[in-house]
């Protein structure tokens, strides 16, 4: 009960700012997949039954990861922000070993899924200056998204399909 508790409020906290920073449908991509993914590790990789709920947030985690990691740069905070959330990471792998019932192979899946699908889908922030405003706007690379995420897509599929025949 306090794992999901936990999960909920993470999944409050940490998914809004994904969801701000890449936007609805991204956002929903990364958290779907990454449960998808957190289950079949799951079920290939831990004897216990897992949902894939946490893995989901491991995935949100690890896209709030890559995009401070490569903004560090250009957004101010942005390497403190990495930091914080590596040591959060570790915490929580830590208390996956040392509390019973916690399969850490989910979070692992969701966290390499989150990482994966932040690196196809992140979007490129770009400041435009005109006389009388600054604004940022995402700069758009629609076909690499496109090509990557079904690429991805179908890698899933060939997980979720070798895991069943199994």
């Amino acid at each position: 009960l306090i794992h999901l508790l936990f999960n909920m409020i993470g999944l409050h906290v940490f998914g809004r700012e994904v969801e701000a920073i890449y936007g609805n449908i991204r956002f929903l991509i990364i958290f779907l997949f990454s449960i998808i993914i957190a289950g079949i590790t799951s079920y290939n990789f831990s004897s216990g039954i897992a949902i894939g709920a946490s893995g989901g947030l491991f995935g949100i985690l690890g896209a709030l990861m890559y995009f401070f990691y490569k903004e560090k740069k250009e957004i101010v905070g942005a390497e403190m922000r990495f930091k914080s959330m590596y040591t959060l990471l570790i915490i929580n792998i830590v208390l996956g070993f040392v509390i019973p019932n916690i399969d850490n192979s989910a979070h692992f899946g969701g966290l390499i899924s989150g990482s994966i699908l932040a690196f196809i889908l992140v979007p490129k922030y770009e400041i435009i200056s005109s006389p009388g405003s600054l604004r940022i706007q995402k700069n758009k690379k629609q076909t690499f998204e496109a090509i990557g995420l079904l690429l991805y897509i179908a890698f899933t599929f060939l997980l979720f399909y070798k895991t069943i025949v199994k």
